[in-house]
């Protein structure tokens, strides 16, 4: 009997060290999109958009870099290791994330968003109040019409938060998937990505010139723009034949290049709301932070 015991101590030993070194093994996930990504995107009714993506990786680990740990109690577990390079995963979530806005993403009829990454991460933590996913992303986005001129850009960054246990696959995917879409969500509240819904998202192509180089007319002073990227105020006076409806005043009687600039996104901005392109809380949201500008 006591040999049978000592057998079994053993064996139970020996199971026990097997199942700690599978905990401590690193968990390798092959990135792909869930069915569905959570975004907060809301518009009432979307005009028809083509919108290409694009996806750079930037800093980004590429193919079997590590993305993340597993902890229980600030006590380091395992790594977590992407077997596929993340700029694809990014892509893919992308346009299922622009695909339920609306947007076409099979073509770049109307232009292109690209996007950097700077950061994906996931950490699974297990502490004694409960498990959690967390995924951290960072985006530089730059959103251009079809003749590739920049209408906007600028950097996001979002925390997602999902509560989950076990070493699961899935629940990785499924969060870093909601983090690139909290922070898709966070590109389309800028100002300036709304011009994607505008009629004169293609103008903006004329005007590239008047904001790559230094102002030739008005001052220094008078040159400086809000944060948004390209400012429609500063239309070049090379064409004058083209018909211009947002600017049919004298060029002696323009405002200065700021004032106007908020003059006419504000314009946008309506237009977009009469047309019922946008809600009347995210109308609020961008009208004030236009005024905060000035």
């Amino acid at each position: 009997m006591k040999i049978c015991t000592m057998i079994t101590l053993a064996l139970l030993a020996l199971g026990t060290s097997a199942h700690a070194a599978d905990k401590r093994d690193p968990l390798r996930i092959a990135l792909k999109a869930p069915a569905h990504v959570e975004t907060e995107f809301e518009m009432e009714s979307v005009p028809a958009r083509s919108l290409g993506v694009r996806v750079d990786a930037g800093a980004c680990q590429v193919a079997g870099g590590i993305i993340g740990h597993a902890s229980s109690d600030e006590e380091r577990l395992y790594p977590i290791i992407a077997t596929n390079a993340l700029a694809p995963f990014i892509e893919e979530v992308a346009r299922k994330v622009l695909t339920d806005w609306g947007l076409d993403t099979s073509s770049a009829t109307d232009g292109n968003l690209q996007l950097r990454c700077e950061q994906l991460s996931i950490e699974h933590r297990n502490r004694a109040v409960g498990a959690t996913y967390a995924g951290e992303v960072r985006l530089e986005w730059n959103l251009l019409n079809r003749s590739g001129q920049d209408v906007a850009h600028g950097v996001v960054t979002a925390a997602v938060d999902h509560y989950g246990l076990g070493r699961s696959a899935i629940n990785v995917n499924q969060t870093l998937a909601d983090t690139i879409g909290s922070a898709l969500d966070q590109a389309s509240n800028e100002p300036g990505f709304a011009r994607l819904w505008s009629d004169s998202f293609q103008k903006f192509a004329a005007q590239a010139p008047a904001e790559s180089s230094p102002p030739v007319k008005a001052p220094a002073a008078k040159a400086r723009s809000s944060k948004s990227a390209p400012v429609r105020s500063t239309v070049p006076k090379a064409a004058p034949a083209a018909p211009v409806a947002s600017t049919p005043a004298p060029e002696e009687e323009r405002p200065a290049a700021s004032t106007r600039s908020v003059e006419e996104r504000l314009r946008e901005l309506d237009g977009l709301y009469e047309r019922k392109a946008i809600t009347r809380a995210k109308y609020e949201k961008r009208r004030a932070q236009i005024l905060d500008e000035r």
